[in-house]
């Protein structure tokens, strides 16, 4: 009886955070970069970002897949990289809510990354 309430209120946590979040943001030159989120109940993720730097270049995709912790009140990403062109490596990542936008994920990385994931997604 106490690890089926312990599995239970553990996977309460996991809801907390688990859905899909979603961000586009549009360039002054016709481009765009969309991403999605999704945070899974079995503590997978999966992100999908599109981007378009400007009206001359091609859209261009990325994918990356892992798994994600809750450590207090923010989520930690850990990839399976595999090296593939177009893996967004989500190393040393992790995203907590916005205080004032309680549905929105903001992200934090210590290092620079070309596909500009420094946004708040929004849950859908």
């Amino acid at each position: 009886i106490l690890f089926a309430l312990f599995l239970i209120s553990f996977m309460g946590f996991s809801q907390e955070f688990s859905g899909t979040y979603f961000k586009k943001n549009e360039t002054v030159d016709t481009g765009f970069f969309e991403y999605k989120l999704h945070l899974n109940d079995n503590f997978t993720y999966e992100i999908f970002i599109q981007r378009k730097i400007n009206k001359n270049s091609e859209i261009e995709y990325f994918k990356g897949l892992g798994t994600w912790k809750q450590e207090k009140h923010k989520i930690v990403f850990y990839p399976e990289n595999t090296g593939v062109k177009n893996e967004i490596d989500m190393t040393s990542v992790s995203a907590r809510f916005d205080v004032k936008k309680k549905d929105e994920l903001l992200f934090y990385t210590k290092k620079r990354m070309s596909w500009n994931l420094n946004v708040g997604m929004s849950k859908q």
